[in-house]
């Protein structure tokens, strides 16, 4: 468990990254079959594996010191597995910080706001469930 001071740094942290905006939100209409620059972001994605036992999935690359800003997924959570040697990500959450390197993993409960920082270059595989419905990813950057 974090302590109240990891907590408010964190807090602190997601709305420094946003710029003190109001949390944006963001429709992918389809996660492409090709490398594609990912709205909002300074990352790659495409569809990696087909949708199928209620997830949604793509593979996404984060060049070193991006940032994929704070948002959260309301109906679903976010598992991601870091695929590449000297991968590390910070993920940054309103109860805290956490360093995810190669070859770990990470779990994202639903509704919960959440941004990534990529410390550098790396090579995710994201999972979503339950699927998001109409081939249509919904991240919801509002409050």
């Amino acid at each position: 468990m974090k302590s109240a001071y990891e907590t408010a740094i964190a807090k602190l942290e997601l709305f420094k990254l946003n710029g003190a905006r109001k949390f944006r939100h963001i429709n992918i209409p389809k996660i492409p079959n090709e490398w594609t620059e990912a709205e909002g972001s300074e990352g790659n994605m495409h569809m990696a594996i087909p949708n199928v036992d209620n997830y949604t999935s793509c593979m996404y690359i984060g060049q070193k010191d991006s940032i994929f800003p704070p948002h959260k997924h309301i109906n679903s959570s976010e598992h991601f597995t870091i695929l590449n040697e000297g991968g590390k990500i910070e993920v940054i959450t309103r109860s805290g910080k956490d360093i995810v390197t190669f070859p770990n993993s990470y779990y994202i409960k639903p509704n919960t706001v959440h941004a990534l920082k990529f410390i550098t270059k790396t090579k995710i595989l994201c999972l979503w469930t339950p699927a998001f419905n109409n081939d249509e990813i919904s991240i919801d950057f509002t409050e």
